[in-house]
């Protein structure tokens, strides 16, 4: 297939507080700043921006990254499920040594999101093993989460914020990029937003023009 030149996609980081959501977000977004990484505020209802990828095969794509909060008390799921709607992409982060964020990845962030997602829409996962860097503390099996992402299709991948290396960091979102991209999801057609920047610059011009007569 031919690649798809520019391509529009909202990614969704969801997991228990203290998984590392926002360390992990932050570290895609600015590769070369690790001195957030141990230093980052509970997410209070949600943050996101923008990640612009130039991909010699896929092109441009615009990744809309969503980083939400874990914690119920700083928004309220209802509200968290809000930020749900119209992704094409969720990374799924429990914190190995923390047994009980990998059970909540089926107890409680999957029916969240299945709970507000378009079941017709095309929408991929990715389980995300975080803080590899504290292995002799770990409570949760490699084998154990593999075999999890293995029911649902979802691909694993273990990585620690502080010390997983940028390139290797993009790697779970390259995962749910690649599948979207080739099937065409999230294309941007560009004639077509050329017209409408067009039709939007003419009813602007129209718009002062008439002011101006009004005026005179």
């Amino acid at each position: 297939m031919q690649p798809c030149l520019h391509t529009r996609l909202k990614f969704v980081v969801i997991g228990d507080v203290a998984t590392g959501k926002t360390t992990v977000t932050e570290r895609i977004l600015h590769p070369d700043n690790v001195t957030t990484v141990g230093r980052t505020m509970p997410t209070v209802g949600m943050n996101c921006d923008m990640k612009h990828i130039d991909d010699r095969r896929y092109g441009r794509i615009d990744l809309l990254l969503v980083d939400t909060a874990g914690d119920d008390r700083f928004n309220g799921a209802a509200l968290t499920q809000m930020y749900y709607k119209n992704a094409h992409g969720f990374l799924v982060l429990f914190d190995i040594t923390n047994e009980q964020s990998f059970h909540n990845v089926t107890q409680i962030w999957l029916p969240r999101v299945r709970a507000v997602m378009d079941p017709t829409a095309v929408c991929c996962f990715c389980l995300v093993g975080n803080k590899t860097d504290r292995v002799a503390e770990r409570r949760v099996s490699s084998e154990d989460a593999l075999q999890l992402a293995i029911s649902y299709g979802w691909p694993y991948i273990e990585l620690s914020a502080r010390e997983t290396s940028a390139e290797e960091m993009m790697t779970p979102f390259m995962l749910l990029i690649v599948p979207l991209v080739e099937a065409g999801v999230g294309r941007v057609d560009e004639a077509e937003e050329q017209r409408r920047l067009r039709l939007t610059q003419n009813e602007s011009a129209a718009r002062s023009g008439g002011a101006a007569c009004c005026q005179d």
